[in-house]
């Protein structure tokens, strides 16, 4: 595979800021915007100082810098005339800023030499309902872009093709415009929301993801690429187009970077200095904001901080710049080899095998992300142990770029957990069970792990007689602390649907209880959270985090009257630690809400 040659620069940078210059909320579903207006988002663009700001990364010393263009709001803070023209709106309605704020912002960097990439959407902006009735972006399937009540209003005006065509050729007609008119002053694009590649972009014919890239690089053949499938880890190539990975995360602190290279794409993580993106509480002192980077930098990859700025002017937060300061002084001087070179590990189960010993197969691959030959063995922990024949170490001895299989078995009424060991570094696999758990126990428990190994629950299960789903475990989050909106603070999300029918698919939410709350199982309804009728849950606060029993009937996913006697089921928990919250899923989703690739057939 081909590694990409316009990298060099990005890597020689180490790590870059990006700014989320929106009319909403960063990360916002396009409700939350406020009182922003069409005249009013032209002052707040008017105002934002480049010649501060640039002077603001110059003095940070700062590799590079992104900027959004806009997000779900439909407040674009450059003008284009073709996203206007499709959109049919004219100098008075048009949501793009009068003002280029990204022609002025890179002519500002021009002086430091730094340089400016930039953020947009792969999609339009679905709350902007006129827009996305206009471009023809509603999708004749469910999309996870945007709220269900947006979904709900513009339910009449889907369209019938599946690849949305017509939108996908609108969407490269405004990039291209972009691209043309900035040249080589922008060097590279990151686009969010790319959920469903495989639904629009993964085909031979155009449109794809070729024909997206071609619009992008029209106006600089140079442009770095990276789409965006959501929170994964670690971060995933989707595209033989990417140059980097969109490496979204939100725990950066346990990403684990084992080489430079993840397929043709440079190894990337793009996370928040605050509390979430944009906010201005920053959650790392200049010393552990180091510490994280440099454990992705100094084993070859690149990191980009969300920096939170004042609205009045553009510029960054003054704690936010405090802490930047001292944190790039730490920063200086060359990468430092601190980590063995290790191989990247990755498991899938390949297929059932029916026979005597009912087993399942199963497939390791292993990869030499590094840019020199390494050798040495991988040995496997599995767990849970009792239920495994023990697998042997796999030797190893690869080319850079190069990959190598090991297929094995396991038993069918479980699922692997694997955490492989090359030379003292433990990699937990992102490894999904066996194809589908039959008669499974409560007594027997799985561990949920969150990215990096850490032991987040131990998790048993099974499907009653009276046709429920009873879960019963230990969550290990002795600070439970749930929120508001659910799956951001402590707790549990199921995940269940008849077999190979997302049409029916629950979410739960399950919250602990706390001193001034009670235990919780809920689902979204029309944007607000709902008890879950039939549902029971009892939790008990120990030592050691807090235990819990919990039943869901099966007839809340019940079809044409018919109550599944097999479900397809995945879970996700979110723990509150003194580093943040951590998540972890029991089958190895990296986004159990967008993909039930990783979801597990369980049956009674």
């Amino acid at each position: 595979m081909k590694r990409s040659s316009r990298v060099e620069w990005f890597y020689q940078a180490k790590w870059g800021l990006f700014i989320h210059f929106l009319a909403e909320s960063p990360g916002g579903n396009g409700s939350n915007w406020g009182d922003v207006s069409i005249e009013s988002w032209n002052r707040k663009v008017d105002a934002c100082d480049v010649e501060k700001l640039a002077a603001q990364l110059n003095e940070l010393k700062v590799g590079y810098c992104f900027l959004t263009l806009g997000q779900n709001s439909g407040y674009i803070c450059t003008p284009n005339a073709t996203y206007d023209r499709l959109a049919g709106r004219d100098s008075k309605t048009s949501r793009c800023s009068r003002r280029d704020l990204v022609t002025d912002l890179y002519q500002a960097l021009k002086k430091y030499d730094i340089p400016l990439m930039v953020y947009a959407p792969s999609h339009a902006p679905l709350p902007d309902a006129e827009v996305a009735i206009a471009l023809k972006c509603v999708p004749p399937w469910a999309c996870m872009w945007s709220l269900p009540s947006v979904q709900k209003a513009l339910e009449p005006f889907r369209d019938s093709d599946p690849r949305i065509r017509t939108f996908q050729r609108h969407w490269e007609a405004i990039l291209r415009e972009w691209s043309l008119r900035w040249g080589d002053n922008v060097h590279g694009w990151w686009f969010d929301g790319c959920y469903h590649a495989d639904k629009l972009y993964n085909f031979s014919d155009e449109p794809n993801f070729s024909s997206f890239a071609a619009a992008v690089r029209a106006g600089n053949p140079d442009s770095l690429i990276a789409w965006n499938p959501g929170v994964v880890y670690p971060p995933e190539v989707i595209s033989s187009e990417e140059d980097y990975t969109s490496g979204e995360t939100n725990e950066p602190d346990q990403t684990q970077c084992l080489g430079r290279w993840v397929g043709q794409a440079q190894f990337h993580v793009l996370s928040y200095l605050g509390e979430t993106w944009g906010d201005p509480n920053i959650r790392f002192s200049a010393t552990e904001l180091a510490q994280v980077t440099r454990n992705i930098t100094d084993h070859g990859g690149v990191v980009t901080w969300d920096a939170p700025f004042n609205h009045a002017d553009g510029s960054i937060t003054q704690e936010a710049f405090t802490v930047l300061s001292e944190f790039s002084r730490k920063m200086q001087g060359p990468r430092r080899s601190v980590r063995a070179q290790v191989p990247l590990v990755w498991g899938k189960t390949i297929s059932n095998v029916q026979g005597s010993g009912d087993t399942e197969r199963a497939e390791v691959e292993v990869s030499n992300p590094h840019d020199v030959p390494i050798r040495g063995q991988v040995e496997f922990r599995l767990a849970p142990a009792n239920v495994f024949q023990p697998i042997p170490a796999l030797d190893f001895a690869l080319a850079p770029g190069e990959k190598g299989r090991h297929v094995f078995s396991v038993h069918p009424s479980s699922y692997a957990s694997v955490t492989a060991v090359c030379e003292g570094v433990e990699q937990h696999l992102r490894f999904p069970g066996p194809c589908g758990i039959r008669a499974p126990r409560l007594e027997q428990r799985y561990p949920v792990y969150a990215p990096g190994g850490t032991l987040l629950a131990e998790i048993g299960f099974c499907l009653s007689d009276d046709r429920q789903l009873v879960i019963r475990g230990t969550v290990y989050d002795v600070h439970a602390q749930p929120l508001p909106i659910p799956w951001q603070g402590s707790g549990l999300e199921i995940f269940m649907m008849p077999k190979d029918n997302r049409d029916a698919r629950l979410q739960a939410f399950i919250t602990p209880a706390t001193a001034t709350r009670p235990a919780a199982v809920q689902r979204s309804f029309n944007d607000e959270f709902q008890t879950i009728p039939g549902s029971v849950i009892r939790t008990v606060a120990g030592s050691n985090g807090y235990d819990f029993d919990l039943a869901l009937p099966l007839t809340l996913i019940a079809t044409s009257g018919q109550t599944p006697s097999a479900v397809d089921l995945e879970m996700q928990l979110t723990v509150n630690t003194p580093q943040g919250y951590r998540r972890g899923t029991l089958f190895g989703s990296t986004n159990p809400f967008i993909s039930t690739e990783y979801y597990v057939t369980v049956s009674r």
